[in-house]
Parts: C-alpha cells; structure tokens; sequence
C-alpha cells in the first residue's frame, strides 16, 4: 500500500539524493544533477514511470546515453518505488541488481518505468525498464532487490557523525 503521494516521492528524490552534490542540486561543473533533470510521472502501488532529461554528463560516444547514468537511473527507480510502499522514516539498501543492456537507447529522453513484483515486510524484488521513445521496444531491463528498513532497523548518525559529515569529515 503506498505511503506516499507522487509529491512526497519527488521531495523525497530532491532531498535523499541531491545529498550526493552541492546543496543547490549542481554537479562540480554547475549542471543540474541527474536528480533535478529527473521528472516523476505517474505513481501506482506496484508501478512508477520517470522521463529523465539528457545532459552532456551523460553522453556517451555514438550518441547515446552511458552505462553508469543508465545504471544509475534504474537503482533510483526501483529505490523509489520500494520507499513509496514502506512507512515514513524508512530505508531501501540495495542488495542485487542484474542488468541486460538490449539495445543502445538514443541520447534523448530516458523513460524509465519501475514494477513491484514481490514486496515483504524484509525485501522487495522489482523489474525496471528503460527505453526511449524513438525506439521499438526496450532498451535495458533490470531486476532489482532491496532490503527494506522500517523503524528501529534504519540506522541512524550520531549527533558527532553527523557533525562530520556536514564538515566533509570522515566518520570515524
């Protein structure tokens, strides 16, 4: 049963993963991180679609997008999809992903759409495609696993880790 609405999903994709850039959403050489070109479409308990934009970060010779972006936006997706169905305060950590590159998906709009096939109070399993939409058929198709923490399981900093997070410590 979702937990959140498409909003909170997006909020949720703003503010959970542009921890990994600056605090304005920017990439070192001042594009939009992946995150921010990212639009969420629709949500379903068992189904979540996304459009992401191109950006050069990207690109990849030939004119198509990269592995690692590829990679990256089905991890997202299936992040997404399991955190929607979980309670407030919960955490998916990714424990397999399997991955079958079928054809190269041309450098444009990157559709993405996540489907639940199992979800347990421990672990979810879903299928995640990517296309584009000058293509027939799909482009990548992955299969995703995630532990899901709810509660007292989700690990949480201490007061000083998270002080040396902020200043770009390493935690000790």
């Amino acid at each position: 049963m979702l937990q959140l609405t498409l909003f909170d999903l997006q909020a949720v994709l703003t503010q959970r993963l542009d921890d990994v850039d600056s605090p304005r959403g920017e990439t070192s050489d001042g594009n939009l991180s992946p995150w921010r070109r990212t639009v969420l479409e629709t949500l379903e308990p068992d189904r979540l679609t996304a459009r992401r934009e191109p950006s050069h970060i990207s690109l990849r010779e030939g004119g198509t997008w990269s592995g690692p972006a590829q990679f990256e936006m089905i991890d997202m997706m299936g992040f997404l999809l399991c955190v929607a169905n979980l309670p407030p305060e919960s955490d998916a950590l990714t424990i397999s992903i399997t991955v079958n590159f079928l054809q190269a998906p041309p450098f444009e709009d990157l559709l993405a759409e996540a489907r639940m096939l199992r979800m347990s109070r421990r672990s979810a399993v879903l299928d995640v495609i990517l296309r584009s939409a000058s293509i027939d058929g799909v482009a990548v198709k992955a299969t995703v696993s995630y532990l899901c923490l709810t509660g007292t399981d989700v690990p949480r900093a201490s007061a000083e880790q998270s002080d040396q997070i902020k200043e770009g410590a390493p935690c000790t």
